[in-house]
């Protein structure tokens, strides 16, 4: 599924700029990490090579649209709260369609655009794996409880001693069917957003520097999914027990999510143009 995403990818990036005679295409490389409920991450050792592709298609010197396509590894080492924490690495894979924005005017090739700084902001769609291992994760099994904020109406006093979280605890295990680990492709959508720096280097080659992060409705990415839910056994009205636990969560489509970032650089070529500019191209 993976292969054939970026096959698709691909294939759309190189044929959409062959139907435009206003589009470049570009190749990036650079690294990538993430961020999501570590709350300790070593970056130095969680940084891993990425790669892509992506068709710009120029509606005038200040807007384009990208489709990009970005892959590589993904891993995190650090800490979760008082304990180690790792992931990974993990094969990612990004598409984005994103309009970029320049400050300047620019259009690759032109001597009276020589480079612009630019944002992206668009939607787009990621996959990868999910491990859960419960071994791995029974390991782990102090953390600061975050109902001790939620009690308290002065949070700096508040006494951060790690609590035992819900997989200690082999009532809730059993109950909920939390002992067996299993791995699946994880399908998700996500916000990219980012900055960069772009510069002609010919009349039809061109060079870029740029930040992007992908802001993901999902909170799969780094193994820990919402660690810091808990579950409730259940009462009826009368407040007798009942079999069956309530969980309640801290995290949903909207808040408490995981992140991946890119720097990277990208080397863009200009083809299939007109052979008279566009007016709208015009600087003479």
């Amino acid at each position: 599924m993976k292969k054939l995403l970026i096959a698709v990818s691909l294939f759309v990036i190189i044929n959409g700029a062959k139907a435009q005679k206003t589009a470049d295409v570009g190749i990036w490389g650079g690294t990538g990490t993430s961020f999501g409920d570590m709350t300790q991450s070593n970056l130095g050792r969680s940084l891993k090579f990425n790669y892509g592709a992506f068709v710009r298609y120029n509606f005038n010197p200040r807007v384009a649209a990208r489709l990009q396509v970005i892959n590589g590894s993904i891993q995190g080492e650090g800490m979760f709260d008082s304990q180690d924490w790792s992931f990974g690495p993990k094969n990612v894979t990004s598409l984005s369609l994103m309009a970029e924005i320049n400050f300047f005017k620019y259009f690759l090739g032109k001597k009276e655009t020589p480079f612009s700084t630019y944002l992206l902001g668009g939607i787009g769609m990621g996959m990868y794996p999910y491990d859960y291992n419960y071994p791995k994760l029974t390991s782990n099994t102090n953390y600061y409880d975050i109902r001790t904020f939620l009690s308290s109406s002065d949070y700096s006093y508040v006494s951060l001693n790690p609590t035992v979280n819900y997989l200690a605890d082999p009532a809730v295990v059993a109950a909920e069917g939390l002992d067996e680990s299993y791995s699946e492709n994880v399908i998700a959508m996500h916000i990219p957003f980012g900055f960069g720096v772009k510069f002609n280097l010919g009349e039809k080659v061109g060079v870029g520097l740029e930040f992007i992060i992908n802001r993901y409705f999902d909170d799969r990415i780094d193994d820990l999914d919402d660690p810091r839910k808990f579950y409730t056994p259940l009462v009826d009205a009368n407040g007798t027990p009942v079999p069956g636990y309530s969980m309640t969560t801290f995290n949903d489509k909207w808040h408490n999510n995981d992140y991946t970032a890119y720097l990277g650089l990208h080397l863009t070529y200009k083809i299939n143009l007109s052979k008279k500019a566009c007016p709208v191209y015009e600087y003479e």
